[in-house]
């Protein structure tokens, strides 16, 4: 049985409770928010932007540092634990409209409801490094082509799933999880 690592079980532990406290604090959009006190929402606003401004990237780069050396063989492991999860998860979610008979298959395919992108992304990056090492492409040209990629998706005049915009915005994150060493 292998070790566990403490600071990596740390790491996620503060992570995910910084999930929770974000999601604490009133949505900014939500109309429920104009009802505080301009001090209240300026704390919630630094609050909110500090947590999100950190916490995702930082998951990210943890899952690609638990990714590295990628096969096939793994790769089939994880995808088949994590589509499984997708799918039981994006199901309850639909329960509200299956009942009200509004379901619509292609949207429950392709649109991941709220944080079940991650479980796509994964996927998809998992994907990417069992091809990547075939290519040869040294880390720093990888790592700054992913970078161009995820600074550039956001000007294409085309309305991409968020899926696929946060797994080119969030690769880079995933690339120096991937070649960082402990």
């Amino acid at each position: 049985m292998k070790q566990r690592d403490s600071l990596f079980d740390s790491l996620k532990f503060i992570l995910i409770f910084l999930v929770v406290l974000g999601h604490i604090f009133p949505n900014i959009g939500d109309a429920r928010y104009l009802a505080y006190s301009w001090e209240e929402r300026d704390l919630s606003v630094t609050i909110f932007t500090f947590i999100y401004s950190f916490h995702m990237p930082f998951f990210v780069f943890i899952s690609g540092y638990f990714s590295k050396n990628m096969t096939w063989e793994k790769f089939g492991k994880g995808f088949l634990s994590l589509i499984v999860s997708y799918f039981i998860f994006q199901f309850l979610t639909y329960v509200p409209s299956i009942i009200e008979g509004k379901f619509d298959f292609s949207e429950f395919l392709f649109w991941p409801f709220a944080h079940l992108w991650y479980i796509i992304c994964l996927i998809l990056w998992r994907f990417t490094f069992c091809i990547v090492p075939k290519l040869q492409i040294k880390p720093a040209l990888l790592l700054l082509l992913s970078v161009f990629i995820g600074l550039s998706i956001s000007f294409i005049p085309v309305s991409l799933p968020y899926t696929i915009v946060r797994y080119f915005t969030f690769m880079p994150f995933f690339i120096m999880g991937v070649y960082c060493t402990k």
